[in-house]
């Protein structure tokens, strides 16, 4: 565990007396959220590091672009006229349907996809999530079109909590 950022010192010795072996990293990164998310003082600590998440601060910004008006209204059938490297061409653990999560994210978070950079999408978000466990398992679905973002996982789940932006990257 000496490679893993807690954000707290108290935090790897805490886990190794809280946490049931075996454990991977999954468990250490669900712990570690849940714990940050309840502990004020961490939170607190945080909320620099957090503010970078917030109204696109860590979205791609390219030198040029295209602008494409897609021949729908509905936001989540831009999947099929884009393509996103996370989701079609990628890991085979990470194929999705891209279409399912782009309307399942729309209905359920107000989601609308505003840039798409064949390795990165960009998104606006109408309803962050309410709850921890929303967030939690919002962080995972993400993480699992997402496999190139450089973040600890509990550290974006307590962002996707305070953010109307979402950024995920998936290269080859």
């Amino acid at each position: 565990m000496a490679d893993w950022n807690f954000p707290d010192p108290g935090f790897a010795q805490a886990a190794l007396h809280e946490l049931t072996m075996p454990v991977d990293w999954s468990d250490v990164d669900c712990w570690t959220y849940e714990r940050a998310r309840a502990d004020s003082t961490v939170r607190e600590r945080l909320d620099e590091d957090l503010k970078r998440y917030e109204g696109g601060r860590n979205w791609y910004t390219p030198r040029v672009v295209d602008l494409v008006f897609l021949p729908s209204e509905v936001p989540w059938m831009s999947a099929a006229w884009l393509s996103y490297f996370g989701a079609m061409e990628g890991r085979p653990e990470a194929r999705v349907p891209f279409g399912a999560v782009l309307r399942e994210w729309y209905e359920k978070w107000g989601a609308e996809l505003v840039a798409c950079w064949g390795t990165m999408l960009q998104f606006v978000v109408g309803r962050p999530p309410a709850s921890g466990r929303e967030a939690w398992n919002l962080n995972r679905q993400i993480m699992t079109m997402a496999g190139s973002l450089q973040d600890p996982p509990w550290m974006r789940a307590l962002a996707l909590e305070r953010t109307d932006t979402w950024f995920l990257h998936d290269r080859p």
